[in-house]
């Protein structure tokens, strides 16, 4: 399972500019990240754990990432599936 237990939605990621809108085509919910905070998102999707996500955070962009912070963000944005746990994550689109 991605992210330390995380399943995500199908998202689609369009550059704009130095942001990224994500989003879930099939409900509508859209939000605008920084490239950084899209980037970390596509890595949580690939499957990386939390802890390694805030290492990577750490090491590519000379900052902590407050993950807690931002998993609550994707949950409240409908972006964790919270109802399969057991499928396949969706791999990041775009």
């Amino acid at each position: 399972m991605a992210g330390d237990g995380l399943v995500f939605h199908e998202l689609s990621f369009v550059p704009e500019g130095e942001e990224v809108v994500v989003g879930r085509l099939d409900t509508g919910s859209y939000a605008v990240f920084p490239a950084d905070g899209a980037e970390l998102l596509r890595q949580l999707m690939r499957g990386m754990t939390l802890g390694a996500a805030a290492d990577w955070y750490e090491t590519t962009f000379g900052e902590d990432a407050d993950l807690q912070d931002f998993v609550t963000t994707l949950r409240e944005l409908g972006f964790v599936d919270e109802e399969d746990r057991g499928r396949r994550p969706a791999p990041p689109r775009g």
